[in-house]
């Protein structure tokens, strides 16, 4: 769906009233957003199933199926939502700021939180294949319990929900193309110089220990490998509430700094 700027003499959102409940103008952002890539669905998908799946079985040969693998799934999961789910945010506000659409989305009679609850899932939706790629591996690559697989999904989402949100605030803010290129690449350098997933915990300098415990992909990779290797010690109900307190930062941030309106 290609959406033609509009004009910005709208009134403000918070100054209209929604003829809609909630729910139901969720419902249908979420429909009017998922539209735009309907037809590029299968594509995606399909990226989305191989590139985990590549990544996972080739680096399998390197580590086995010990101590290391477990950490390496942990940090396949969390590469294949939150990763995921953060850059198709930022990119898809972003391309939206700069095409005019999001004033579009703006000057409708719906609550800026139903935008991002929409905006949250449908990154989301975008990301299922490569979790679902990544659990699938795991149980039968790694013979990890089904029930261990199916407990990471929910902390997964969570570590998802409060980086996808800031992401569609970050994205929100570009103005231009170059804009639009510059952000695309802020998820790298979180996953790559703050939070680097893939390696253990152990390995790591200590910068990157105190960042990556810190950071909501780092939180997310510890906690999950806690799941798979059945430690629930202190440390991981901490950062279990630091996830908590993390989505509930993004949420603040995003109703009052998502900038969704031409100026």
């Amino acid at each position: 769906m290609q959406v033609n700027p509009v004009a910005t003499n709208y009134a403000p959102v918070s100054q209209t009233q929604s003829q809609l409940p909630w729910f139901q103008q969720f419902r249908l952002l979420l429909s009017l957003l998922i539209t735009d890539y309907r037809s590029a669905a299968p594509f995606l998908v399909l990226i989305g199933l191989a590139l985990p799946t590549g990544f996972l079985w080739i680096l399998r040969s390197y580590v086995g199926t010990g101590e290391e693998a477990l950490w390496l799934l942990a940090g396949n999961i969390v590469m294949s939502v939150c990763f995921g789910s953060v850059s198709f945010a930022i990119q898809r506000t972003a391309l939206m700021k700069v095409e005019g659409e999001l004033d579009y989305y703006a000057s409708l009679s719906v609550k800026k939180t139903a935008f991002i609850a929409a905006t949250f899932v449908e990154s989301i939706i975008f990301a299922i294949p490569a979790l679902t790629s990544s659990l699938v591996l795991g149980y039968f690559l790694l013979d990890i319990p089904a029930q261990k697989l199916v407990m990471c999904i929910p902390l997964a989402l969570l570590a998802a929900s409060s980086l996808t949100i800031v992401g569609s605030t970050i994205g929100s803010y570009a103005k231009t193309m170059a804009h639009f290129a510059v952000l695309s690449y802020l998820p790298y350098l979180l996953v790559i110089f703050f939070s680097p997933v893939l390696l253990p915990y152990e390995m790591l300098p200590f910068f990157m220990k105190v960042t990556s415990f810190l950071f909501p992909t780092g939180q997310a990779a510890l906690v999950l490998s806690g799941v798979l290797h059945q430690q629930y010690d202190t440390t991981f109900w901490i950062l279990i509430g630091a996830l908590c307190l993390w989505l509930i930062i993004a949420i603040s941030i995003a109703l009052r700094k998502l900038d969704w309106r031409e100026n």
